[in-house]
């Protein structure tokens, strides 16, 4: 199984760099505080718990210990297979990923991982939709700050993509993103100015409407 290779095979490094910290992962594990809890993804920005945990859409009960290093569970993998299908099919389709097991299996720490990630971006971006799943959903509304250009109507920038890896809206974006006319798409919205957008998206209409889909998914 994929979600045991993942968990065997350096989950935790795939934690750190979606930016799982430990003291966010800690709420996953609390599995008590968490798995009753009705909890809205338009909740403040201050809440205090900081991982949208509303089952059965992720793992972080499951999969708590993994998060924080420990090791792979029966419970966490069954948990996976169901769950964090998505994700999964995007890590076996994504270009390269063979090559990005190879260079990451060997490694120990997260600037190793980091180096696999710059090399191979795609199936990293697909790993870390596994491990959002698996480790819990951040809020929504914790991206919209950074997202301030996406909600304006405009591209995301680089700090609202990472982001967006870790919500809900992650798989929308990275089929976004990795999308065969996206870079065009983007090329294209350089220019200024409604008429010219307007021309974009006729020009490149499913890019433009999945854009508009990860717009509405994380600024309404």
């Amino acid at each position: 199984m994929l979600a045991r290779r993942l968990a065997a095979a350096g989950f935790a490094l795939a934690s750190a760099a979606a930016g799982c910290l430990p003291d966010q992962l800690e709420l996953a594990a609390d599995s008590g505080a968490l798995a009753d809890a009705a909890i809205d993804l338009d909740a403040p920005s201050d809440a205090a718990i900081e991982v949208d945990s509303g089952l059965p859409r992720d793992c972080h009960v499951a999969c708590g210990e993994v998060c924080l290093g420990g090791a792979p569970s029966a419970a966490c993998d069954s948990c996976m297979s169901k769950t964090c299908v998505a994700g999964f099919d995007r890590v076996a389709a994504a270009p390269g990923v063979m090559e990005m097991d190879k260079c990451s299996g060997p490694c120990s720490d997260y600037a190793c991982y980091q180096t696999c990630c710059e090399a191979h971006p795609q199936p990293c971006d697909a790993y870390r939709l596994v491990d959002a799943c698996a480790c819990g959903f951040f809020y929504v509304n914790q991206c919209r700050s950074s997202c301030a250009s996406l909600c304006d109507g405009g591209p995301p920038g680089a700090a609202c993509e990472d982001c967006i890896k870790d919500t809900v809206c992650g798989i929308g974006w990275y089929d976004w993103r990795y999308a065969s006319k996206t870079a065009e798409f983007l090329q294209c919205l350089e220019c200024k100015g409604a008429a010219c957008e307007q021309n974009c998206c006729a020009a490149f209409d499913t890019s433009c409407l999945m854009l508009d889909a990860v717009q509405k998914c994380v600024c309404e």
